[in-house]
């Protein structure tokens, strides 16, 4: 099988942004510059029809298919084309980023870890396989793999950042708020370290230093769910639910796909004693087939939600379905 020779213009992740940690958060955001690709996804199955065994027309397609959301379809061109070409640390990275998406991290660090075996200095992979590690509680892992990206690169704000990051994994929040300075001192363009600082100055109980950076970060990405999640979370942390409901619907209503957003927002449902909207959330998420990775915290969540109106029939029908799907009482 031929190999596919990458443009400039082609190969987004590797040429689109300044530093490895800039394309991170880019990648994360799904700001991908489609225009570069093609962004019609008729027109670049006609041209497969035409040429079934271009990787480049498929990884193309694979790409529009991220972006808008389906995730499935793009699964299905970036594993057509893994057959075809194994040695392709990309398309192992881009699958397993689909994966990730889809909430699938086993899957996801899989790939990943086949892409650092063809290249043991892939910079991008060590990010987003610390970022799955920490979404599975295993902090110890994630800290490994930023101090990691961290040795690869040359570049001394993204180093500082790096650096923050492992801090931050480690609750050495006055270190994370130290290197994340400094980073934004050697690069003032590098807005997205407002997201970690962030939330470090949360952990440090500093909530109005904590909005104030994620403003800054909003006026430069407001079409991108990460912030709204971080401005949720950190609302919750400091118990203005409200305000932080309001924000894991921004997020929602930008990233409909990603599940576990909508579980959180559930639970601060119930905690605001919302239990209707537990109840209508819950019971959407159950009905769709895409949402199965989340299906026993929604049961788990509708079921508190009947206890607490007193229907202890639905919720004992609902506490087993989300042990059947590995959520106990427990």
């Amino acid at each position: 099988m031929k190999k596919v020779v990458f443009s400039l213009l082609v190969l987004l992740p590797i040429a689109a942004w300044a530093s490895d940690a800039n394309m991170y958060f880019q990648i994360m955001s799904m700001n991908l510059s489609l225009d570069s690709v093609g962004t019609n996804v008729e027109e670049i199955s006609a041209a497969i029809k035409k040429d079934s065994k271009n990787e480049l027309l498929y990884y193309q397609r694979g790409l529009v298919y991220t972006k808008k959301r389906y995730y499935e379809k793009a699964i299905k061109d970036f594993s057509k084309i893994i057959d075809w070409d194994e040695t392709n640390k990309w398309y192992l990275y881009q699958r397993g980023y689909v994966y990730f998406l889809n909430n699938d991290l086993d899957r996801a660090i899989n790939d990943w870890n086949n892409a650092l075996e063809l290249d043991s200095s892939f910079i991008p992979v060590y990010l987003m396989r610390g970022s799955a590690y920490g979404f599975q509680g295993k902090s110890n892992l994630g800290e490994k793999d930023f101090r990691k990206a961290y040795s690869y690169t040359a570049i001394k704000a993204d180093q500082y950042f790096y650096h923050g990051l492992s801090s931050k994994l480690l609750n050495k929040d006055l270190e994370a708020e130290s290197d994340l300075n400094k980073a934004l001192q050697l690069d003032s363009t590098f807005y997205r370290v407002y997201l970690i600082r962030a939330k470090t100055y949360s952990k440090m109980l500093e909530y109005d230093l904590a909005m104030k950076d994620m403003s800054a970060y909003i006026l430069k990405d407001s079409l991108s769910w990460i912030p709204y999640l971080y401005c949720g979370t950190i609302n919750a942390e400091f118990e203005k639910y409200e305000q932080a409901i309001r924000e894991f619907s921004k997020a929602i209503d930008l990233a409909p796909d990603v599940g576990w957003i909508k579980i959180k927002r559930v639970e601060l449902y119930n905690r605001t004693k919302q239990y209707q909207k537990t109840i209508d959330e819950c019971t959407a998420i159950v009905s769709d087939t895409k949402n199965q990775g989340i299906y026993g915290s929604a049961f788990f969540l509708r079921g508190i939600a009947y206890d607490a109106i007193g229907k202890g029939n639905y919720a004992l029908s609902d506490f087993i379905n989300a042990g059947r799907w590995g959520v106990s009482l427990k």
